[in-house]
Protein backbone atom coordinates (compact mmCIF):
# COMPACT_ATOMS: atom_id res chain seq x y z
CA UNK A 1 0.00 0.00 0.00
CA UNK A 2 1.11 3.54 -0.66
CA UNK A 3 0.23 6.90 1.44
CA UNK A 4 -2.41 9.17 0.13
CA UNK A 5 -1.07 12.92 -1.07
CA UNK A 6 -1.98 14.09 2.54
CA UNK A 7 0.17 11.44 4.07
CA UNK A 8 2.83 12.45 1.49
CA UNK A 9 2.61 15.77 2.57
CA UNK A 10 2.32 14.63 6.61
CA UNK A 11 5.60 12.46 6.22
CA UNK A 12 7.68 14.75 4.30
CA UNK A 13 7.25 17.88 6.66
CA UNK A 14 5.48 19.47 3.74
CA UNK A 15 3.19 22.61 4.30
CA UNK A 16 0.73 23.96 1.99
CA UNK A 17 -0.30 27.48 0.99
CA UNK A 18 -3.48 28.63 0.21
CA UNK A 19 -4.69 25.44 -1.53
CA UNK A 20 -0.75 24.48 -3.18
CA UNK A 21 1.46 21.89 -2.02
CA UNK A 22 4.75 23.73 -1.90
CA UNK A 23 7.83 21.74 -0.87
CA UNK A 24 7.44 18.42 -3.06
CA UNK A 25 6.83 14.99 -2.06
CA UNK A 26 10.03 12.70 -0.72
CA UNK A 27 11.72 10.70 -3.37
CA UNK A 28 11.72 7.32 -1.61
CA UNK A 29 7.83 7.66 -2.55
CA UNK A 30 8.17 7.82 -6.35
CA UNK A 31 10.96 5.23 -6.20
CA UNK A 32 8.59 2.93 -4.64
CA UNK A 33 6.02 3.99 -7.11
CA UNK A 34 8.68 3.15 -9.96
CA UNK A 35 9.25 -0.11 -8.47
CA UNK A 36 6.06 -1.29 -9.86
CA UNK A 37 6.56 -1.48 -13.66
CA UNK A 38 3.92 -4.71 -13.99
CA UNK A 39 1.68 -3.30 -16.51
CA UNK A 40 -1.41 -3.74 -14.22
CA UNK A 41 -0.13 -0.81 -12.39
CA UNK A 42 -1.31 2.91 -13.87
CA UNK A 43 -1.46 6.17 -13.37
CA UNK A 44 -5.31 8.22 -13.09
CA UNK A 45 -3.50 10.14 -16.09
CA UNK A 46 -4.48 11.76 -19.54
CA UNK A 47 -1.29 9.38 -21.00
CA UNK A 48 -3.61 6.32 -20.52
CA UNK A 49 -6.31 8.06 -22.78
CA UNK A 50 -4.67 6.71 -26.38
CA UNK A 51 -6.82 9.76 -28.54
CA UNK A 52 -4.72 12.36 -25.69
CA UNK A 53 -1.58 10.35 -26.09
CA UNK A 54 -1.16 10.55 -29.54
CA UNK A 55 -2.11 14.21 -29.53
CA UNK A 56 0.14 15.27 -27.07
CA UNK A 57 3.34 13.37 -28.70
CA UNK A 58 2.38 15.26 -31.71
CA UNK A 59 2.03 18.63 -30.33
CA UNK A 60 5.46 18.18 -28.54
CA UNK A 61 7.43 15.92 -31.35
CA UNK A 62 7.14 19.10 -33.50
CA UNK A 63 9.87 20.73 -30.95
CA UNK A 64 13.56 20.74 -31.39
CA UNK A 65 14.04 20.35 -28.00
CA UNK A 66 11.49 19.24 -25.31
CA UNK A 67 12.14 19.19 -20.97
CA UNK A 68 9.58 16.75 -19.31
CA UNK A 69 9.41 17.12 -15.47
CA UNK A 70 7.62 13.93 -13.78
CA UNK A 71 7.62 11.53 -16.42
CA UNK A 72 5.69 8.82 -14.57
CA UNK A 73 5.79 5.46 -16.92
CA UNK A 74 7.48 7.30 -19.37
CA UNK A 75 4.74 6.84 -21.15
CA UNK A 76 4.55 10.04 -23.44
CA UNK A 77 8.17 10.31 -23.97
CA UNK A 78 7.74 7.06 -25.11
CA UNK A 79 5.80 7.58 -27.55
CA UNK A 80 7.61 10.96 -29.03
CA UNK A 81 10.66 9.06 -29.19
CA UNK A 82 9.67 6.10 -30.58
CA UNK A 83 7.35 7.82 -33.43
CA UNK A 84 8.67 9.99 -36.69
CA UNK A 85 9.10 13.24 -35.05
CA UNK A 86 11.53 16.02 -35.26
CA UNK A 87 12.80 16.70 -31.95
CA UNK A 88 16.33 16.69 -31.69
CA UNK A 89 16.83 16.33 -27.76
CA UNK A 90 14.49 15.29 -25.08
CA UNK A 91 15.38 16.24 -21.48
CA UNK A 92 13.49 13.99 -18.58
CA UNK A 93 13.81 15.63 -15.15
CA UNK A 94 12.42 14.06 -11.73
CA UNK A 95 12.72 14.05 -8.15
CA UNK A 96 13.41 10.21 -8.08
CA UNK A 97 16.22 8.74 -9.02
CA UNK A 98 13.66 5.03 -9.51
CA UNK A 99 11.71 7.27 -11.76
CA UNK A 100 14.67 7.93 -13.79
CA UNK A 101 15.95 4.40 -13.76
CA UNK A 102 12.29 3.29 -14.79
CA UNK A 103 12.47 5.76 -17.73
CA UNK A 104 15.72 5.07 -19.15
CA UNK A 105 15.40 1.26 -18.99
CA UNK A 106 12.03 1.78 -21.07
CA UNK A 107 13.55 4.29 -23.21
CA UNK A 108 17.10 2.64 -24.35
CA UNK A 109 14.73 -0.33 -25.94
CA UNK A 110 14.04 2.41 -28.35
CA UNK A 111 15.91 2.78 -31.83
CA UNK A 112 15.70 6.71 -32.36
CA UNK A 113 18.37 9.34 -32.89
CA UNK A 114 16.39 11.48 -30.58
CA UNK A 115 19.30 12.15 -27.49
CA UNK A 116 17.77 11.69 -24.22
CA UNK A 117 19.22 13.51 -21.11
CA UNK A 118 18.28 12.18 -17.71
CA UNK A 119 18.50 14.96 -14.68
CA UNK A 120 17.79 14.45 -10.99
CA UNK A 121 16.66 17.30 -10.03
CA UNK A 122 14.12 18.99 -7.16
CA UNK A 123 11.70 21.89 -9.16
CA UNK A 124 11.44 23.50 -5.44
CA UNK A 125 14.96 24.48 -5.46
CA UNK A 126 15.48 27.88 -6.89
CA UNK A 127 18.98 26.25 -8.17
CA UNK A 128 17.06 23.41 -10.30
CA UNK A 129 18.18 22.44 -14.25
CA UNK A 130 21.14 23.65 -14.26
CA UNK A 131 22.32 21.29 -16.65
CA UNK A 132 19.96 22.84 -19.44
CA UNK A 133 21.06 25.84 -20.50
CA UNK A 134 19.29 28.75 -20.45
CA UNK A 135 16.41 29.74 -22.94
CA UNK A 136 17.40 26.50 -24.86
CA UNK A 137 13.93 24.41 -24.40
CA UNK A 138 11.01 24.64 -26.73
CA UNK A 139 8.76 22.93 -25.03
CA UNK A 140 8.14 22.00 -21.59
CA UNK A 141 5.35 19.50 -20.43
CA UNK A 142 4.23 18.57 -16.64
CA UNK A 143 1.47 15.32 -16.14
CA UNK A 144 -0.13 15.73 -12.86
CA UNK A 145 2.99 17.43 -11.08
CA UNK A 146 2.08 20.86 -10.42
CA UNK A 147 0.03 20.03 -7.33
CA UNK A 148 3.27 18.74 -6.07
CA UNK A 149 5.61 21.68 -6.66
CA UNK A 150 5.94 25.00 -5.11
CA UNK A 151 4.40 26.57 -8.48
CA UNK A 152 6.50 29.85 -8.51
CA UNK A 153 9.63 28.79 -7.95
CA UNK A 154 8.68 25.78 -10.02
CA UNK A 155 7.96 28.09 -13.24
CA UNK A 156 10.66 30.51 -12.47
CA UNK A 157 12.92 27.43 -13.32
CA UNK A 158 11.05 26.81 -16.01
CA UNK A 159 10.77 30.16 -17.63
CA UNK A 160 15.08 29.78 -17.07
CA UNK A 161 15.36 26.98 -19.98
CA UNK A 162 12.77 27.96 -22.16
CA UNK A 163 13.08 29.90 -25.16
CA UNK A 164 11.33 33.23 -25.66
CA UNK A 165 7.86 32.61 -27.42
CA UNK A 166 8.18 28.43 -25.99
CA UNK A 167 5.86 26.51 -24.47
CA UNK A 168 4.49 25.17 -21.72
CA UNK A 169 2.06 22.17 -20.83
CA UNK A 170 0.55 20.84 -18.25
CA UNK A 171 -2.23 18.76 -16.44
CA UNK A 172 -3.79 18.98 -13.39
CA UNK A 173 -7.24 17.63 -11.22
CA UNK A 174 -10.01 19.01 -10.76
CA UNK A 175 -9.72 21.58 -8.18
CA UNK A 176 -13.40 20.18 -7.16
CA UNK A 177 -11.25 16.62 -6.34
CA UNK A 178 -7.73 18.02 -4.89
CA UNK A 179 -8.86 21.46 -3.16
CA UNK A 180 -5.96 22.47 -5.28
CA UNK A 181 -5.89 25.21 -8.24
CA UNK A 182 -8.95 26.79 -10.08
CA UNK A 183 -8.63 28.22 -13.49
CA UNK A 184 -8.59 31.68 -12.13
CA UNK A 185 -5.41 30.78 -9.90
CA UNK A 186 -3.79 28.52 -12.43
CA UNK A 187 -3.98 31.82 -14.78
CA UNK A 188 -2.71 34.26 -11.89
CA UNK A 189 0.44 31.86 -11.51
CA UNK A 190 1.10 31.93 -14.87
CA UNK A 191 1.13 35.49 -15.43
CA UNK A 192 2.93 36.48 -12.19
CA UNK A 193 5.51 34.12 -13.70
CA UNK A 194 6.00 35.55 -17.37
CA UNK A 195 2.92 33.10 -19.25
CA UNK A 196 0.07 33.76 -21.11
CA UNK A 197 -2.99 30.91 -21.06
CA UNK A 198 -2.90 29.61 -25.14
CA UNK A 199 -5.40 26.73 -24.33
CA UNK A 200 -7.41 25.47 -21.22
CA UNK A 201 -9.39 22.28 -22.18
CA UNK A 202 -10.95 19.59 -19.31
CA UNK A 203 -9.77 15.91 -20.30
CA UNK A 204 -12.09 13.50 -18.57
CA UNK A 205 -10.49 10.26 -17.08
CA UNK A 206 -13.56 7.13 -17.73
CA UNK A 207 -15.24 6.61 -14.25
CA UNK A 208 -14.37 2.52 -15.23
CA UNK A 209 -10.65 3.58 -15.37
CA UNK A 210 -10.16 5.13 -11.67
CA UNK A 211 -11.97 1.72 -10.85
CA UNK A 212 -9.40 0.27 -11.89
CA UNK A 213 -7.00 2.42 -10.79
CA UNK A 214 -8.28 1.77 -7.00
CA UNK A 215 -8.77 -1.84 -7.43
CA UNK A 216 -5.13 -2.20 -8.08
CA UNK A 217 -3.41 0.33 -5.87
CA UNK A 218 -6.04 -0.20 -2.65
CA UNK A 219 -6.53 2.38 0.17
CA UNK A 220 -4.05 5.00 -2.08
CA UNK A 221 -7.30 6.34 -3.84
CA UNK A 222 -9.70 6.08 -1.03
CA UNK A 223 -11.95 8.48 -2.10
CA UNK A 224 -14.67 10.51 0.36
CA UNK A 225 -18.09 10.03 -0.41
CA UNK A 226 -18.13 13.75 -1.98
CA UNK A 227 -15.34 13.22 -4.30
CA UNK A 228 -17.18 10.10 -5.42
CA UNK A 229 -20.43 11.78 -6.28
CA UNK A 230 -18.71 13.80 -8.48
CA UNK A 231 -16.56 10.71 -10.22
CA UNK A 232 -20.38 9.75 -10.98
CA UNK A 233 -22.02 13.08 -11.37
CA UNK A 234 -19.07 13.46 -14.10
CA UNK A 235 -18.73 10.14 -15.73
CA UNK A 236 -14.66 10.03 -14.25
CA UNK A 237 -12.51 12.53 -13.23
CA UNK A 238 -12.32 15.97 -15.24
CA UNK A 239 -8.46 16.72 -15.61
CA UNK A 240 -7.46 20.62 -16.59
CA UNK A 241 -5.18 20.39 -19.72
CA UNK A 242 -3.79 23.78 -20.34
CA UNK A 243 -1.09 24.87 -22.71
CA UNK A 244 1.14 28.65 -21.83
CA UNK A 245 3.21 30.65 -23.76
CA UNK A 246 6.21 32.11 -22.50
CA UNK A 247 6.11 36.13 -22.91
Amino acid sequence: MFPTLSKIKEDSGNSESGNAVTHGTKSEYWGTISALKGDDFVFPSPVNLPKWLESAADWLGDASSILEIGPGKADLAYNVISGKRKTGHYFIADLSEGILEHARNRLDSVSSSIEVTYIHDDLNLPEALQEISAGSIDKVVLINVLGYLDPDVAFQNISRVLRPGGFVRLTHGDHKFFTLYSKEQLVDILNRNGFALEQFNSVIIPLEFIEKVRSIQGDVWSLSQQELDLLHRHGGRPTVDLIARKS
